[in-house]
């Protein structure tokens, strides 16, 4: 009697944190790819790795490569599809994995930035005013921004305040 075809498998993990990667069209990661192969239980298993980029241009390009044993799959900026297949020359069983990778480090602009104000002559205070905005061309987003107030450059500061992106803080 024939068994039936148990599927390989991958279990995932940052390659630098060690931190597990749960697999998901919405969760992105920063790091490359560690994996650990679960072989099926007849026949031979590989894993094929489809890495979707969008270029400079707007340009999408896919590449593929096929690993036969637990690697690092080093990544760029984009989505990587994985299917393990498990074949035993009669049946072929495959399991699929997306994994969304954002390396590309969010960005913030200050309108005006770094404006000196002269406090007017018998007055104590002057109102500074800047617009804080950011964005991420990487796909996973801003999650949150924050900002603080120094009187020195050298001065590190202690508190810092969340805003909406665009807000402006005087």
């Amino acid at each position: 009697e024939t068994l039936p075809l148990i599927p390989g498998s991958l279990t995932f993990e940052e390659e630098i944190s060690g931190d597990i990667i749960t697999p998901s069209d919405e969760i992105y990661y920063n790091d490359n790819i560690k994996t650990e192969l679960t072989p099926g239980n007849a026949g031979t298993t590989t894993y094929v790795v489809t890495e979707t980029v969008i270029d400079e241009h707007g340009e999408e390009h896919t590449t593929t490569k096929t690993y036969t044993e637990s690697d690092v799959i080093p990544t760029t900026t984009g989505t990587y599809e994985i299917d393990v297949i498990t074949d035993d020359g009669k049946n072929t069983e495959e399991v699929h994995y997306t994994i969304k990778i954002d390396k590309t480090a969010p960005t913030s602009v200050q309108e005006p930035d770094g404006d000196t104000k002269t406090i007017p002559v018998g007055e104590t205070t002057v109102t500074v005013g800047t617009t804080i905005t950011a964005e991420d061309e990487g796909g996973s987003g801003v999650e949150k921004i924050e900002y603080a107030i120094t009187t020195a450059p050298d001065n590190a500061p202690s508190i810092w305040t969340e805003i909406e992106n665009g807000t402006t803080v005087e």
